[in-house]
């Protein structure tokens, strides 16, 4: 006894040196404080020799923002500020058609609310000046790609108006009279409605009340940029949004390479169909009278060229012929979550080809940017990353250039030759890179052109993501990322946190996020896993689609056997310490766990914005396209596939310890579902605690809350599986 006595302290204490060892060389933990101190770095855009984009900071003191504009030169990957203003959010930044000056939108600067202004390119803040004083606020713009002989060029900005604005001389004092009524509008806070939405992703809709696209004359004069006339409403008339919301911004409308032809991308709102339908349009028009100062921009034949009931997106001028129109479409009505393919629209035959379909790529687009006549750039998700490829019209196929990571934003600095992105990780926020080739035989060459965090982050451990597969639901193959916690000891077991992603037609991808980061997980010493389980995106069209009625089911299975699989395959895992974590769809996993938690495998639970009961996720969610596509049809159509993975149909089962967390101005998954599981597991004597931030939406956004809300997570996994 005495022996085996010895041998066991000497077990220990070489244990436990080798944690002292460890813990004597360990790098400090990277937290949400740190991660929300990060300079934030925008896409960008190009003149062909200098690169401009935005630089968001946040100072935790004064719980305030700023964003400032910076310029690159691409050559010497020299950096400096073009703007430096204080507490301001200058954003969306673009050249003008000379290449001389920067446009863009800025908050912060005056009294107005949002408005567009102007720098030269080789100057600096002393040289701002506004670009618009309109009375009503700017959302979004882009700018012609061609300025004419007079000096003239037009720029296409959106912003709200109201259908009974129905003057165009008087349209734009309409509007603002409009926004003082209903800021002034004091007690009388009632809003009236006679058809869907009433509400949509975090705000209530306001009747009438529509989001449009105006265009505006800009003079280039003695060395200033003037804007000329009032802007005029291309869409005026239209009960119809432009971008769309919630989500939609610039890419969503167009001018074409010699400026006479605009194209839109627009969701009529006209009834309640606008919340069960998909079909977005595509509208091209022609612009009128901008190239002289005096004449007033018109537009006329303004045409729907959308082909199908399904969703058609982000129209995309060829900038090497006028004629060309790229966009990109989907096949199914009344699917958001279907394959985006690539369209071309001929504006000389008023005809669509819709035949441009890439060999072999059963995945859906995300981006589409021309390289050169025949050579489209197209980013989509593939198996956690999100890719860049080149894809030609012509011969239909597509090369690969970059295929780990996430990047994002092309913007082509030589036609054919070298593109400029934004390019991040599970490891690194975002940069701004250069991919660059010789001739069209030569490989590109990626080249970091910044590196804004890497000072800051070179003192943490980021450990570095693994891509694990295993058979899943079907037998099919099924995608995890395993990332070891930070300051990795091999003779440790540590706690497990699994994150489960929402959507559902998502992913967890190789990209780093402000809101869920793996990385903060791992540096509060946790092992972490997430599994791209049956229906995530960037693993084809059929197992994005398998959860279509199956939300119980395939993703369950994937989830639940990917634990055991995970657990048993790494040994420095602690299977019997796991806990799950989820958000969105994530979140109505994680309410099903909670009735179907077999053998304890879970021993708590975060359920973020999650349905909690799929009828009540029907009746008060704001747009019934989604439901009814994956439950196919809706509740008194098909009860059957509401009832059959509905949560809440097995609260007598719900035991384990669970933190609920949801928005006020969740409108999504309204608060009623976190409420349900809270008051459920409270009336049934399960640990649980509930978070609610009432000025959030379906994501945690704002920095001090996010910081509530990881305090608040690392201490439940603490109290529950923590060292």
């Amino acid at each position: 006894m005495k022996s085996l006595f010895i041998a066991a302290l000497i077990l220990v204490l070489a244990i436990c040196w080798g944690c002292f060892i460890s813990s004597s060389n360990a790098a400090p933990s990277f937290n949400v404080r740190d991660n929300h101190a990060l300079l934030r770095v925008s896409t960008v855009s190009t003149n062909g020799r200098f690169a401009v984009y935005s630089v968001r900071h946040w100072n935790e003191q004064t719980n305030k923002a700023t964003t400032n504009i910076e310029v690159l030169d691409i050559q010497t990957k020299v950096t400096r500020p073009l703007t430096y203003s204080l507490g301001v959010s200058d954003n969306s930044p673009v050249f003008d058609p000379t290449g001389n000056y920067v446009i863009f939108l800025s908050s912060g600067r005056g009294k107005q609310d949002t408005q567009l202004y102007y720098v030269p390119v080789n100057a600096g803040e002393q040289s701002v000046k506004p670009l618009t004083s309109l009375p009503i606020p700017i959302e979004t713009f882009k700018v012609s790609p061609v300025i004419s002989s007079d000096g003239a060029f037009t720029m296409l900005f959106s912003s709200q108006t109201y259908l009974e604005c129905n003057d165009p001389t008087n349209q734009i004092t309409c509007i603002a009279n409009k926004n003082e009524e209903w800021e002034k509008k004091g007690p009388n806070t009632g809003y009236v409605y006679t058809k869907l939405y009433v509400r949509h992703w975090d705000q209530y809709i306001i009747e009438g009340k529509v989001s449009h696209v105006f265009a505006q004359k800009v003079i280039l004069s003695q060395d200033a940029l003037i804007t000329i006339n009032d802007p005029v409403d291309v869409m005026f008339g239209m009960n119809a949004n432009s971008p769309i919301p919630p989500f939609g911004g610039s890419e969503q409308y167009d001018i074409s390479k010699s400026g006479d032809s605009i194209a839109i991308n627009l969701e009529v709102t006209k009834d309640s169909s606008v919340a069960w339908t998909t079909g977005w349009k595509i509208f091209v028009g022609t612009l009128n009278n901008w190239r002289d100062e005096k004449s007033k921009i018109t537009v006329s034949n303004l045409r729907s060229i959308s082909v199908t009931d399904a969703r058609t997106q982000n129209p995309t001028f060829s900038p090497f012929n006028d004629n060309v129109l790229a966009y990109l479409a989907m096949t199914q009505p009344g699917y958001e979550a279907d394959n985006l393919h690539f369209n071309l629209y001929d504006l000389n035959t008023q005809k669509t080809n819709q035949s441009i379909e890439p060999v072999n790529l059963d995945r859906s687009i995300s981006s589409i940017t021309w390289f050169d006549e025949r050579t489209t750039i197209i980013t989509y998700p593939d198996d956690g990353a999100e890719v860049l490829s080149l894809f030609n019209i012509v011969t239909k196929n597509v090369t690969r250039i970059i295929v780990d990571g996430h990047n994002a934003g092309p913007a082509v600095v030589v036609p054919g030759k070298s593109i400029l992105i934004t390019r991040d990780s599970m490891v690194a926020p975002a940069d701004v890179y250069l991919l660059q080739r010789d001739s069209l035989t030569t490989p590109f060459a990626l080249t970091q052109l910044t590196a804004y965090n890497r000072d800051f982050l070179a003192k943490f451990d980021l450990p570095t993501p693994e891509k694990f597969y295993f058979a899943g639901a079907m037998g099919e193959r099924v995608q995890a990322w395993v990332v070891k916690p930070a300051n990795f000891n091999p003779s440790v077991k540590y706690p497990v946190a699994n994150v489960v992603h929402g959507g559902p037609e998502s992913l967890i991808s190789d990209s780093w996020s402000y809101r869920w980061n793996i990385q903060l997980f791992t540096n509060a010493g946790y092992a972490v896993f997430a599994i791209n389980f049956h229906g995530s995106e960037g693993f084809g069209l059929k197992f994005k689609e398998s959860i279509q009625g199956n939300w119980g089911s395939y993703p369950y299975q994937d989830i639940t056997s990917g634990t055991d699989m995970i657990t048993s395959q790494f040994p420095w895992m602690d299977k019997n310490r796991v806990c799950a974590l989820g958000a969105s769809y994530g979140g109505y996993s994680m309410n099903w766990l909670l009735g179907h938690n077999e053998n304890n495998r879970y021993k708590c639970i975060v359920t973020h914005d999650g349905m909690a009961d799929t009828v009540l996720g029907y009746y008060s969610t704001d747009e019934l396209w989604f439901p009814e596509k994956e439950f196919k049809g809706t509740p008194f159509t098909n009860p059957q596939a509401y009832a059959q993975y509905n949560p809440i149909n097995y609260v007598t089962k719900w035991r384990t310890p669970t933190l609920v967390i949801h928005g006020g101005h969740d409108y999504r998954l309204e608060i009623s579902h976190g409420l349900t599981v809270f008051t459920a597991l409270q009336r049934q004597g399960v640990p649980s605690k509930m978070l609610v931030f009432p000025q959030e939406n379906h994501w945690t956004i704002k920095p001090q809350n996010s910081i509530m809300w990881y305090d608040n997570v690392l201490d439940w996994l603490n109290q529950w599986i923590g060292h």
